[in-house]
C-alpha cells in the first residue's frame, strides 16, 4: 500500500471509530439514567417501570430491524455516504430527547437507533476490503475498545454531566458533539462501495449475497453465539446492570454507576488484546469463540451466586471479569464476514449483527414481564449455553 493508500485508510478508520465511540455512548447511557427517566415519566403521568424499559429498549428495535437493510446500503453505497448520513441521524435522536418529554425521548431512541446501525457494519465493510483477515481481529478489537471508552463514558461520567447540564443540555451537547462526528465520516472515510457507478446494481449484487448468508448453518450458529455473548452483555449493561445492583445488594445511584464502569474499562482495555491474540498467537477465531461462550455463561451463574450469599465485596471483581468475558466476543463480527467474500463485508455481518440486537430488544423487554433481575441473568446463561452446544457448525474463518 502506498503512503497515500494509508493515510486514507487511517482517515477513514479514524473517523468511523469516532461515529463508534458515540453509537455505543447512546446505546447503554440509559443503563445509569433510570432514575432520571423514572422522574420523567412521573412528571409527565407515564407509567416509570413500563417507560424505562421501553427507553433503554428502543434503541435496539430500529438497530436490530435495520440491520439487514444496514448491510446492503453499506456495501451499495460505500461507507463514506450511509455513515456520514447514520451518523447525522444519531445528532438528531439525541436533540429530540433533549426536549424532555417521553413520547419525544422513545422518539430520539428511535432515530439514534435508526442512525447507529450503519457504524459498526461500515467499519467492518472497510476493514475487510482494505485490510483484509491479518489484522481483522485486532482492528475489530481496537474498534470495540473505541467503544468500550463510549460505553465507560455514559455510565458514571454521563450521570455527572447529567447533574451539571441538566437533561436539555447534556442530550443537546451530545447531539453536536455527534454531528460533528458525522461531518468527520463524510470528510475522511474512503469508500464508496459496490454501487460507486451504479447504486442498483450494487444493492442487487448485496441482496444476492444475503440469500446465500440467511441459509448457511455458519451464520445460523454464529448468531446464537452473539446472542449468548454480546447481546447478553450490552443487556447487562444499558438496562439489567442496575435492578440487579439494587435488588440484590442494595447499591444504586453512583455507586451502581461505578461498577458498570469498571466493566466498561475491563472491556475496552483487554479487547485489542484478544483480537491481537486471534490475529497473531492463536490465528484462529473458532477457539476464541468456544471460550467466549464459556466464559458468558460462567459470568452469569457467578453473579446468580454472588446474590446469593451476598458478597457485595467481591462486586468490583466481578465487573472487571465481567468486562475481561465480554471483550472475547470481538471475533464473531470477523468471523461473520471472513466466511465470504470481501467485497460483501457489509452484507455478510448484517446478518449476525441482526440478530444480536434483536436479542438485546427481546432481552430489555424481560424487564416488563420479569420482576426479578436474577431470572434475566438465567435466560443470558441459557441462551450461552446453546450456543455451545451449537458450535460444531461454526467454520474456523482464518483458514
Amino acid at each position: 500500500m502506498d503512503e497515500g493508500g494509508r493515510g486514507s485508510l487511517v482517515g477513514s478508520i479514524a473517523a468511523l471509530y469516532a461515529a463508534y465511540f458515540f453509537s455505543f455512548f447512546h446505546r447503554t447511557v440509559t443503563g445509569v439514567l433510570q432514575p432520571e427517566l423514572a422522574a420523567l415519566a412521573e412528571r409527565r403521568g407515564w407509567d416509570p417501570r413500563a417507560f424505562t424499559a421501553l427507553a433503554a429498549s428502543a434503541y435496539f428495535y430500529t438497530y436490530a430491524s435495520m440491520q439487514l437493510p444496514a448491510g446492503v446500503l453499506a456495501d451499495a453505497l460505500g461507507a463514506r455516504r450511509y455513515a456520514a448520513l447514520s451518523a447525522a441521524l444519531m445528532a438528531f435522536g439525541s436533540l429530540l430527547s433533549a426536549a424532555e418529554h417521553p413520547a419525544l425521548v422513545v422518539a430520539g431512541r428511535l432515530v439514534v437507533g435508526l442512525g447507529a446501525a450503519a457504524v459498526w457494519i461500515s467499519i467492518q465493510r472497510v476493514i475487510g476490503v482494505k485490510v483484509g483477515k491479518a489484522r481483522g481481529a485486532l482492528l475489530t478489537g481496537l474498534a470495540l475498545a473505541v467503544g468500550g471508552l463510549g460505553s465507560l463514558a455514559s455510565t458514571l461520567p454521563a450521570k455527572l454531566a447529567v447533574q451539571a447540564l441538566g437533561w436539555g443540555g447534556f442530550f443537546a451537547g451530545l447531539g453536536l458533539a455527534t454531528l460533528a462526528a458525522a461531518a468527520a465520516v463524510y470528510l475522511l472515510v474512503d469508500d464508496e462501495g459496490l454501487g460507486s457507478s451504479s447504486v442498483v446494481e450494487g444493492m442487487a449484487k448485496a441482496l444476492r449475497q444475503l440469500s446465500v448468508v440467511a441459509r448457511a448453518p455458519h451464520s445460523l450458529a454464529l448468531s446464537v453465539a452473539a446472542a449468548g455473548t454480546y447481546s447478553a452483555y450490552l443487556a447487562y449493561q444499558s438496562y439489567w446492570g442496575a435492578p440487579y445492583l439494587e435488588r440484590c445488594f442494595g447499591i444504586r445511584g453512583g455507586e451502581a454507576a461505578s461498577l458498570l464502569l469498571l466493566s466498561s474499562l475491563s472491556f475496552a482495555a483487554l479487547v485489542p488484546l484478544f483480537g491481537y491474540l486471534s490475529d497473531r498467537v492463536v490465528r484462529g477465531r473458532k477457539p476464541v469463540l468456544l471460550a467466549s461462550c464459556a466464559l458468558h455463561v460462567a459470568a452469569w451463574l457467578s453473579a446468580i451466586a454472588l446474590a446469593a450469599f451476598k458478597s457485595a465485596q467481591l462486586l468490583p471483581l466481578y465487573a472487571l471479569a465481567l468486562g475481561a468475558a465480554a471483550a472475547t466476543h470481538l471475533v464473531i463480527s470477523p468471523m461473520a464476514r471472513e466466511a465470504y467474500d470481501p467485497e460483501f463485508s457489509g452484507t455478510t455481518l448484517s446478518f449476525v449483527n441482526a440478530a444480536t440486537f434483536a436479542a438485546v430488544a427481546v432481552y430489555q423487554l424481560l424487564g416488563y414481564a420479569l420482576s426479578e433481575p436474577l431470572a434475566a441473568l438465567e435466560v443470558f446463561a441459557a441462551v450461552g449455553a446453546l450456543a455451545l452446544l451449537l458450535s460444531p457448525f461454526v467454520r474456523e474463518t482464518m483458514r
